[in-house]
């Protein structure tokens, strides 16, 4: 039998009623993807991850909610709140279905629209509203990059390139070579 891959899809943020349920915070990377999933994997300190059967799903509120097996009763979901929530590889959509991955972003080179270089991604943070990517910029400094669709014009796995529209502004808080013209 074959290792099973794990990826990071989110957190339990709290419980949500009497009966057991939880309110889950999706990484920014799998927006929905609760509905589909039959077996979630809670990570604990030390120990490997611990599978869950998901008894039912719904939205509330604009958050996904589950009802895990064996976790029965408002103190139970206490009991696993902050969690990482974990799923099997192949239980998540294709990577063609737009899903990306966290781990596959880091080492990816980072350009504008015009194919100007702006940096390579260090690492991809969950921000709780949304990810943040850390870039590593031409003189050495990380950018902190918020990431959403207005912002991330193309993603390029294969070729490993990012195509950006940053907010205005936002890489001249970076880039500014420390020239002081007051």
């Amino acid at each position: 039998m074959g290792k099973i891959r794990l990826v990071p899809i989110g957190r339990i943020a709290k419980p949500l009623g009497l009966r057991g349920e939880v309110c889950l915070e999706p990484h920014a990377d799998f927006p929905f993807v609760f509905a589909s999933l039959e077996r979630i994997y809670l990570q604990f300190e030390r120990r490997r991850p611990k599978p869950y059967a998901v008894l039912s799903h719904r939205v509330h509120k604009g958050r996904d909610v589950l009802l895990l097996h064996g976790i029965e009763g408002r103190d139970a979901a206490e009991s696993i709140r902050g969690r990482e929530v974990l799923a099997r590889a192949r239980d998540l959509p294709e990577p063609d279905d737009a899903v990306l991955l966290r781990q596959d972003l880091p080492g990816c080179r980072v350009e504008l629209e015009d194919g100007a270089w702006v940096g390579e991604v260090l690492e991809v943070q969950d921000n709780r509203a949304q990810d943040v990517w850390v870039i590593l910029g031409p003189q050495g400094q990380e950018i902190l990059f918020p990431v959403c669709e207005a912002f991330v014009l193309d993603v390029d796995l294969e070729r490993r390139v990012v195509v950006i529209r940053p907010p205005e502004g936002l890489l001249d808080l970076y880039l500014h070579n420390g020239d002081d013209t007051r």
